[in-house]
């Protein structure tokens, strides 16, 4: 089954606002503290899981993406967490680099939907497991998917995850490429309804196997994108999509004999398709595109009509 696609960064022409209103809301790549030191200790923005409890990662100058320092997840009484929010609606983007050394018997890391040094009342979101060969296996949902991406052992890769908390959806993307979407809310201990909310990111030393996991990250980000916002239009149901979602077809219905133009775009602005219609119903061949969500619009005279598609 397709995948669906990373959902936002929305430019379309006078419809909605860019990504230049994005906010990087946190940013860390440890080249400002001394090799050796704990990240808790340099920078208190981080915790650790258990306030009371040292657990400290430690700034590493043998590697590192960029600058001289990273951070090292080295064995179980590593467990850093980045606290975020926590935010209940809107989107957000965590980004790292991650590196598996040569040697090491894999890594890491979580997020979550509740978390506080001071409690225990934990509830996770995803979790992602790399074992030594860096084959990943993400847990969602309750449920371990197969592994679809493998990191380069001993490289340095890209980690993103996207957090649609007004849509319910993660999209977890590896090196650009995504490997993985869910619903947010589930609570990933058991499989059950959750708290839609993201509260944290965690890096902790283990693996796979549940023993004890080696790897490095840097250059961590945490930005908040903005919500697209639509320029007044016409009646929107002026003209209906079904099925939705759809497959390899839908049908525009609803039109007039006049003519309309239909363009599809995905949610960063490209446009896959433009056809001119002028039938009350219309069949579109989406065949070609891949899984995700698109915009369908429709302007006719002064007016444009914008509307969601889902292509399964």
């Amino acid at each position: 089954m397709k995948h669906i696609y990373k959902l936002l960064s929305l430019a379309l022409l006078t419809t909605a606002q860019t990504v230049d209103a994005q906010t990087v809301i946190f940013s860390d790549d440890f080249d400002s503290y001394p090799p050796g030191a704990g990240i808790v200790a340099s920078n208190p923005t981080w915790s650790f899981w258990n306030a009371p409890v040292p657990s400290d990662a430690v700034v590493d100058s043998s590697q590192s993406f960029s600058g001289d320092n990273s951070c090292l997840v080295n064995g179980t009484t590593v467990d850093l967490i980045l606290p975020i929010g926590p935010y209940t609606s809107g989107i957000y983007y965590v980004d790292f680099k991650m590196l598996l050394p040569q040697g090491s018997s894999g890594g890491y890391f979580n997020l979550l939907h509740v978390w506080n040094a001071n409690s225990t009342n934990y509830e996770w979101a995803v979790d992602v497991f790399f074992d030594a060969n860096g084959a990943c296996y993400i847990t969602s949902g309750g449920t371990q998917n197969p592994a679809n991406f493998t990191a380069q052992v001993g490289e340095w890769f890209d980690i993103q995850v996207q957090v649609y908390l007004n849509d319910d959806l993660g999209i977890i993307l590896a090196n650009g490429n995504e490997i993985l979407s869910f619903p947010w809310s589930i609570n990933n201990g058991n499989g059950t309804p959750g708290t839609l909310q993201l509260a944290a990111l965690n890096f902790y030393g283990t693996n796979f196997a549940n023993t004890n996991g080696t790897y490095h990250i840097d250059d961590v980000k945490l930005t908040e994108l903005p919500e697209p916002t639509f320029a007044p239009s016409v009646d929107k149901n002026a003209f209906t999509i079904f099925p939705n979602p759809a497959q390899n077809f839908f049908v525009v219905g609803g039109l007039d004999a006049n003519t309309s133009i239909m363009s599809i775009s995905d949610l960063s602005g490209k446009v896959f398709m433009q056809n001119s219609l002028n039938a009350t119903h219309n069949l579109v061949d989406v065949s070609a595109l891949n899984a995700g969500i698109y915009l369908v619009t429709l302007e006719k005279e002064n007016s444009r009509i914008v509307k969601k598609l889902v292509v399964q």
